[in-house]
């Protein structure tokens, strides 16, 4: 069974099994799927634990602060994990070190503007 509803802005795909437990939950804005501060896609397994998760900005694949793709096996354990930012795949490593990078990069800039 599958419900529409609408929370925040955006539109909410929620389908369920047959137990009434949810089975997966997509958020859409503007007919893409996104969401902002959360998984924009989650899939769940029967026992409610959750499957997979992915974060999405305007449909692409897309995360600034951990995996863009999560998957947990049936007793809940993160199995694989999947970086990606700004359209590109990345290693764990390579991920972390971009981060890295950008909060350097952030920490120069507000300092510039101190005038330190």
């Amino acid at each position: 069974m599958k419900e529409l509803k609408h929370m925040d802005g955006y539109q909410v795909e929620e389908e369920y099994y047959e137990n009434r437990k949810i089975k997966s939950r997509v958020w859409w804005h503007l007919n893409r799927v996104h969401r902002e501060g959360g998984p924009a896609v989650e899939e769940f397994y029967e026992n409610g634990l959750p499957r997979r998760r992915e974060w999405r900005c305007q449909g692409r694949l897309h995360r600034e602060d951990g995996p863009a793709i999560e998957v947990y096996n049936p007793q809940g354990e993160l199995v694989r994990k999947e970086f990606w930012y700004q359209r590109r795949k990345f290693s764990e490593e390579e991920f972390y070190r971009l981060l890295a990078i950008r909060e350097l990069r952030k920490l120069d800039s507000s300092e510039k503007k101190v005038g330190l």
